[in-house]
């Protein structure tokens, strides 16, 4: 996936979430979940959920022109953990 983000967001997201860079959201597929999670008068943000090198993680991350921009990225909790099962579950049928 190609990906920007802001290297003073990449900082606090290292700080914030187990040293994870938002980098690491490069790994990302095209099989990645993808939920929309906002849409304001401006802009759009989904979450997206995959397996990366650093387990399975997710970002927060709005379109912009041919890209991805990564504003968070961490550990997936226990219901993304879950909708993620499920989406794989669903996917082998």
């Amino acid at each position: 996936m190609r990906i920007e983000f802001d290297p003073a967001k990449d900082a606090i997201n290292r700080r914030e979430h187990e040293g994870l860079s938002l980098a690491v959201a490069e790994e990302f597929t095209a099989d990645a979940l993808v939920v929309p999670t906002y849409s304001g008068s401006d802009r759009v943000r989904y979450k997206m959920i995959d397996v990366t090198s650093e387990g399975l993680l997710a970002a927060i991350v709005t379109p912009r022109h041919d890209k991805m921009r990564i504003i968070s990225l961490r550990y997936a909790n226990r219901k993304e953990r879950k909708l993620y099962a499920d989406k794989i579950r669903t996917t082998e049928r």
